[in-house]
């Protein structure tokens, strides 16, 4: 035990120093995703700490994503902008649907993986 925290620190300063060489900027292949005249607009607040976003085309398209200190899972919808989707959410921390189309959800506070 004492030695994964001083190897977890090495990987991590490794990955960190060199995270330019791992993700290459190309502005070309930005510019085929995000329109030139896009903007950002805020969707929402009183959120804590967010992670795991996952996108689905099902119901005409919608986002899940955590609050890990607020124990929720979020979605947004164009129609409906944020809403609750899932509360208590056992703090969850990440989300991806799969290929059948359920989202697969794990969660920090059970320690567990729902489907």
């Amino acid at each position: 035990m004492r030695f994964i925290l001083p190897t977890l620190i090495a990987l991590c300063a490794q990955v960190v120093a060199h995270a330019a060489d791992l993700v290459p900027v190309d502005a070309v292949a930005f510019a085929k995703v995000v329109a030139a005249d896009a903007t950002v607009r805020k969707l929402g607040g009183d959120m804590k700490f967010l992670e795991g976003p996952a996108w689905t085309n099902a119901n005409g398209g919608y986002l899940v994503f955590s609050d890990i200190p607020n124990n929720q899972i979020k979605k947004w919808t164009a129609a409906d902008g944020i809403t609750t989707f899932r509360e208590p959410s056992d703090n969850s921390n990440g989300n991806i649907f799969a290929a059948d189309g359920t989202m697969v959800t794990c969660h920090h506070g059970a320690r567990s993986l729902t489907r």
